[in-house]
């Protein structure tokens, strides 16, 4: 619908330059659509203008948007991990229509430059330790949340990709922050 009516879907975000602003300009970058940004000052408001029918599309998180998936108030159309979750099998990755496609969120323990060695190492055998642990996944699972283990080399390689990834979104999208 989206590349055959440009300009005719509103989509809601919780600001410029937030996740959920970011994501749906991945999309609309990899699939030539054109849809009209509507920010918000939040992803709750932002959620409860696409629940009114005010915008027609929004990229949320899962366990956001799944509460009113389950309500009947919205309709999930894919999420924006590579592969489908396990615990929603039913709920396509948008890879599997726009090859390539990927805005998962992550998060990770980043220190101040010049961290000795001796300390990232042990930082990095905690992380390890609590991943290993299964009430930290059930946790995570909850949550709609998937943990991937890296460790500090790959870790600093993965945020340089998305500084390339995400500014070249930016960038094309001609996004600027609000003073």
């Amino acid at each position: 619908y989206a590349k055959a009516n440009p300009g005719k879907l509103n989509y809601s975000s919780g600001g410029i330059g937030n996740f959920s602003h970011l994501g749906v300009e991945l999309f609309t970058q990899a699939t030539g659509t054109k849809m009209v940004h509507v920010p918000f000052t939040g992803v709750g408001p932002g959620t409860q203008a696409l629940i009114a029918g005010d915008v027609q599309v929004m990229f949320n998180n899962v366990a956001t948007a799944l509460q009113g998936i389950e309500a009947g108030q919205l309709r999930g159309l894919g999420i924006g991990e590579t592969q489908r979750l396990k615990d929603l099998p039913d709920l396509p990755a948008i890879a599997e229509t726009v090859p390539g496609y990927e805005m998962a969120a992550w998060t990770g323990i980043i220190g101040p430059a010049g961290l000795p060695q001796p300390v990232i190492d042990r930082l990095a055998k905690a992380m390890a330790d609590l991943l290993d642990d299964p009430e930290v996944v059930g946790l995570f699972g909850k949550q709609h949340m998937v943990a991937i283990r890296k460790g500090p080399a790959a870790f600093t390689q993965h945020i340089k990709e998305d500084l390339v990834k995400w500014n070249k979104v930016i960038d094309s999208a001609g996004i600027k922050l609000a003073q």
